[in-house]
């Protein structure tokens, strides 16, 4: 819980509220909710689950439940206090983020280091801990972050040299099926994106558009990932640059080295993610 996102959780690093929705309160909570609710609407279909009805039943206590279409809803008509004012809710409306960061992470964001606040903040803590550190709730958090990295790589518009298309667009030409464009070498590229985006969206995504900028569809079919993989790890943002030896470069590489979802040429001196640039 950091980063004034209330509580971010499971693999992908889903977040429960939006910090620039917060920054500047428009009293609509329409845009204020993140990912983390769609993925404990998918855990929470796995049956004999005690620690997520213990979540559940937290949040009902709350006045708050999770709709089928994850979003994380008030149960009945009640007055909250949001920065400052008194706003009337009904049943069924989405709960305001700053109730929700208030909650989580008094006072909006910032915990005390000790007191009721502290302890209270803690107790979710533990909850939202007992829920995705349990194994039963692992399938659904892998099935959730797939679909999430899909969703984005795939299917994401981005305005590079003033058009715009998909992400698969630029990439596949629309068609990620095609093996002659779909290569290992674009999978750990997008992948290792992907990691690096959870950790600075706005940074990682403007890497990305640099790269697809230069990119030459006749071009060596890993030139692009080359380029993208380059780019991220000669980046001097917090601790990406390659030369860290504990950094994001060298940890996630050795995490995709790991894993043996790819094959061990693609991490060789000559490949598309060597140890130095």
């Amino acid at each position: 819980m950091y980063d004034g996102t209330a509580c971010t959780a499971g693999l992908h690093q889903a977040i429960a509220v939006y910090p620039k929705e917060l920054r500047h309160e428009d009293f609509s909570a329409r845009d204020d909710q993140g990912s983390l609710w769609r993925l404990l609407r998918m855990i929470a279909a796995v049956p004999d689950f005690p620690e997520m009805d213990a979540l559940l039943g937290s949040f009902s206590y709350k006045n708050w439940y999770l709709s089928p279409s994850g979003a994380l809803r008030y149960s009945s008509d009640a007055t909250v206090l949001i920065k400052g004012k008194d706003k009337r809710v009904k049943r069924g409306d989405k709960v305001y983020g700053f109730d929700i960061r208030q909650t989580f992470t008094p006072d909006e964001g910032s915990v005390p280091r000790s007191g009721p606040k502290w302890k209270e903040s803690r107790r979710w803590a533990l909850l939202f801990h007992a829920v995705f550190s349990n194994p039963k709730s692992y399938k659904a958090q892998t099935l959730y972050g797939q679909e999430h990295f899909h969703r984005y790589c795939k299917r994401k518009k981005l305005r590079v040299s003033g058009v715009v298309k998909t992400v698969g667009e630029w990439l596949y030409g629309g068609n990620s099926d095609d093996p002659s464009v779909s290569t290992e070498g674009l999978d750990l590229a997008l992948s290792t994106f992907w990691s690096h985006s959870v950790n600075a969206p706005a940074k990682a995504w403007s890497t990305l558009k640099r790269s697809l900028a230069r990119h030459d569809i006749n071009s060596a079919p890993d030139a692009f990932a080359k380029d993208l993989l380059r780019r991220l790890g000669r980046s001097t943002y917090g601790r990406w640059n390659f030369s860290d030896r504990n950094g994001r470069w060298a940890r996630t590489r050795l995490s995709a080295m790991r894993s043996g979802y790819w094959s061990a040429d693609l991490f060789k001196p000559g490949g598309v993610m060597p140890r130095n640039l």
